[in-house]
């Protein structure tokens, strides 16, 4: 594999653990915000509520969360980059995860005993977790080359977890020892420290421009460490005497206060997310971005981003580096201008009055006093907005982009009929994920009605039409018209299609109702019946019941069966099928010769129709093999006394030639494209009144 997929294989890797510690990140930011919480009557009142075990107890839980990023992002680092990787060549199988996940985390421990011996592990080392992560997945990759590593011979017995791990155990070992050795000879590399700056930080001290070096400084290190996942703020504190004024007391000539930076410079965290989560939300369609800026948006009120730098992630994102780093600095930049060109200035002496985590436009009246720093503010916002702008649209299409190809790729195996191949709602990626979505989506849509029907006619050869075909619809808020047949396909597997098809002939007979009132009476109502469906022996009793409830005679109604889904070949299935012909319902065959052995179906089910899948006619002008299959079957529904109907009629010249090979009923766009109910409504009255019609010959 070369190096550059290989990095591209890491990066993912990464980009999804920081992904997966969003849990982590919501429950770390909610500690920060309830301990920060920039109203001083708040924390007087939980003080006196809850007594200092209410700030213990909430430092507590930032320990418990993002104290733990870097032990945490190991393992989800680790598996996922185990699962993107080749599987090593001495077994021809993905590692187990758990096994993968377990040594990531001893390993993650390990380093840190070499790099401080002695000391409590430190257990939020972001870049030391991707490290090892990384190196954990690619190690035990290294050693499945190494066949003497895996034992032979192992029984498997009753228990697969117990024969993993002792196959697991030399490789784990192997790449557990060269890790730590790793660790003391790159020990350097994985201690980033505060003091490595001391020298540059004198440097610029020295310097009579000393205050914008160092703000400008401040933000490129805040920034640049994000960027990989290192919390900035704390290299900022660590060097907080340096770079800024001390918090109490006035400020000095060469420094600026830590308030003014995070209040004028960070809005919304580092980066200056808030113009980035206004873009979101004012620049995306409904969808991930738009939540997720949601969601960010109450944080990032308060300053707090992580939700953004690790659930976008904008961590290792070089989509949004420009700006992530470029726009705190033009912000930098603004504000010593305004402060020193006196436009601007601090109206307290103690900037621990304003916490980091006071909101925008609110910080600019406390450090000023004044409406310019409200309005400052203001304006920092709108330009920060306007230079995320581009790249949230950029990012956009892009994520439509990927959207639009997971949901082709969706569709594609909801509808294979591969016996051997896994279902998508059991798959863990992309595919399965979108499909669990959609299922998730079909429900709520059921529940709120938001599904629609259309209707397309079908005409016999006199131009008359005698019936309908009522057709799913569905219109999703995101991904537009979403196929009907893998909506059914969604339905089946995820046990839906009782409700599904429960929901498609109650909105078919009621509008088969209306339209009777109307005078149409002579037109037949076909609906889609999933083969599943015949596996409950009241369905015949149930239609019978909503047709009475509509006042429609049974042969109003017509059940097509699919015949590229096999009718299951129970007694109970075949008890229905025959209560339903007692009902006086018709039966139809719809996609005849595309499925499972239709003259065997035909044997078992008494239909009134057959209808030939589109796939055949669509070519039968140009193919003599259509025309032979489509002739045969006309020839077939003659011997038993059933009408044939053609799909997909498009042109004039395959309709003719249709009738010349003994198809008697037609369906299709020539005569009509599927429409909503009204419209499919004013289209038959007008065609019964004999009045001219483009849509109906």
């Amino acid at each position: 594999m070369a190096m550059i997929e290989r990095t591209r294989l890491w990066l993912i890797a990464v980009r999804d653990g920081f992904v997966m510690l969003l849990p982590l990140t919501a429950l770390g930011i909610g500690a920060v915000l309830l301990n920060h919480f920039p109203w001083a009557p708040y924390r007087e009142l939980t003080q006196a509520c809850f007594g200092p075990d209410w700030v213990l107890g909430l430092k507590a839980v930032e320990r418990a969360t993002i104290g733990i990023f870097g032990l945490a992002l190991s393992p989800l680092v680790a598996v996922r980059l185990s699962r993107l990787l080749p599987p090593p060549r001495a077994l021809d199988e993905h590692l187990p995860p758990l096994a993968v996940g377990t040594l990531a985390l001893a390993n993650y421990l390990l380093c840190g005993a070499a790099l401080q011996p002695g000391q409590p592990p430190v257990l939020d080392n972001l870049l030391q977790g991707m490290l090892v992560g990384v190196a954990t997945a690619e190690l035990l990759q290294r050693c499945g080359a190494l066949r003497g590593l895996w034992p032979a011979g192992l029984p498997f017995g009753s228990d697969g977890q117990f024969f993993h791990a002792l196959r697991i155990t030399p490789a784990a070992l192997l790449s557990s020892l060269s890790l730590l050795g790793a660790a003391w000879l790159l020990a350097p590399l994985l201690q980033i420290d505060g003091r490595c700056f001391d020298s540059l930080l004198a440097w610029i001290n020295a310097r009579a421009d000393a205050r914008q070096w160092l703000t400008l400084s401040a933000v490129l290190l805040n920034q640049l460490a994000w960027s990989v996942g290192i919390p900035g703020g704390h290299l900022l504190d660590m060097n907080a005497a340096t770079l800024f004024a001390p918090v109490s007391g006035p400020p000095l000539p060469g420094r600026l206060w830590r308030p003014v930076f995070d209040s004028f410079v960070l809005m919304g965290g580092s980066g200056a997310t808030f113009g980035l989560m206004l873009a979101m939300l004012f620049n995306s369609r409904p969808g991930a971005t738009r939540r997720l800026a949601w969601l960010s948006l109450l944080p990032g009120s308060f300053n707090i981003n992580e939700t953004l730098i690790f659930g976008l992630p904008l961590a290792l994102n070089r989509h949004f580096l420009p700006a992530f780093i470029g726009v705190p600095v033009l912000m930098a930049v603004l504000t010593l201008l305004a402060f020193d060109s006196g436009w601007l200035s601090l109206a307290i002496s103690d900037a621990s009055l304003v916490p980091w985590t006071t909101p925008p436009l609110v910080s600019g009246w406390l450090l000023t006093g004044s409406w310019r720093g409200v309005a400052f503010q203001a304006l920092l916002l709108t330009l920060s907005a306007a230079l995320y702008w581009p790249l949230v649209s950029r990012w956009e299409r892009r994520r439509e982009a990927l959207g639009r190809q997971t949901l082709d790729a969706t569709v594609a195996a909801l509808l294979d009929d591969d016996p051997g191949a896994v279902p998508p709602l059991r798959r863990h990626d992309g595919v399965g994920g979108l499909a669990r979505e959609l299922l998730g989506e079909l429900r709520r849509a059921l529940a709120a009605g938001t599904l629609q029907q259309h209707y397309q006619p079908q005409v016999d050869t006199a131009g008359r039409c005698v019936g309908v075909e009522a057709l799913l619809r569905w219109q999703h808020p995101r991904h537009g018209p979403v196929s009907p047949a893998a909506v059914v396909a969604l339905a089946e597997q995820g046990g839906l299609i009782d409700t599904l098809g429960d929901w498609a002939l109650e909105t078919a007979l009621a509008c088969k109702a209306r339209w009777n009132r109307l005078g149409l009476h002579s037109v037949v109502m076909a609906v889609n019946l999933s083969p599943s469906q015949l596996r409950h022996p009241d369905l015949a009793v149930r239609i019978e019941a909503e047709l009475q409830r509509h006042g429609l005679r049974p042969q109003e109604l017509e059940l097509e069966l699919t015949e590229t889904r096999a009718v299951p070949a129970l007694r109970d299935v075949d008890d229905t099928l025959q209560a339903l012909a007692r009902t006086g319902v018709r039966l139809s065959m719809d996609d005849f010769g595309m499925g499972y052995s239709s003259l065997l179906q035909l044997r078992r089910i008494q239909v009134h129709t057959i209808k030939i899948d589109g796939s055949i006619t669509r070519d039968i002008v140009s193919s003599r093999s259509d025309a032979d299959i489509v002739r045969s079957i006309a020839q077939l529904g003659q011997a038993l006394g059933v009408q044939v109907l053609a799909e997909y009629v498009e042109t004039d010249e395959q309709r003719r030639r249709l009738v010349e090979l003994g198809c008697a009923l037609f369906q299709g766009f020539l005569h009509s494209r599927p429409l909503p109910a009204d419209e499919c409504a004013a289209l038959l009255r007008s065609a019964s009144a004999g009045q001219p019609s483009d849509a109906i010959a």
